[in-house]
């Protein structure tokens, strides 16, 4: 089944929108949490997860911590994407950083102490979802106009 031009330009507009915000919001909730507080927490699992299809090696944790008593446990490092590394290096940079039963700065939410995080570094760290939902955008853009033409 082939879909008709006039579907495709608009719908790669609407996909390469739809990145874009997605990666937008996720930024905002980036640098929003350089505002929150801190807690001590303590790694509780670490592994190196590989994802496909790029096969990169990423760190996946899990940690606990405690805000005004009350036990809270997340796995987020940042935001927009796990921290990605090569498969060589994977393995030793985890045991580096988050050793299991180690102590770790983690940045809650004080409005929902639930939401937490590792590393509050800068969104344009990892600018690939919004490089591809321009990309997308673009596509779809030239798309539309090559139509009309």
């Amino acid at each position: 089944m082939e879909l008709p031009p006039s579907v495709v330009g608009p719908g790669f507009i609407l996909c390469g929108v739809g990145l874009l915000l997605y990666w937008c919001v996720q930024a905002v909730r980036q640098v929003r949490s350089r505002a929150w507080p801190s807690t001590t927490g303590v790694i509780k699992d670490a592994w190196v997860g590989v994802s496909s299809p790029r096969r990169q090696s990423q760190l996946r944790v899990r940690y606990s911590y405690q805000v005004d008593g009350k036990e809270y446990a997340a796995a987020r490092i940042w935001f927009l994407a796990r921290p990605a590394f090569t498969a060589a290096g994977a393995e030793e940079e985890l045991r580096t950083r988050y050793p299991i039963g180690g102590e770790v700065t983690v940045f809650y939410d004080p409005t929902s102490p639930s939401t937490a995080l590792l590393d509050r570094s800068s969104p344009m760290r990892e600018p690939g979802g919004l490089i591809i939902g321009l990309i997308t955008l673009g596509i779809g853009v030239w798309g539309v106009v090559a139509q009309r033409v």
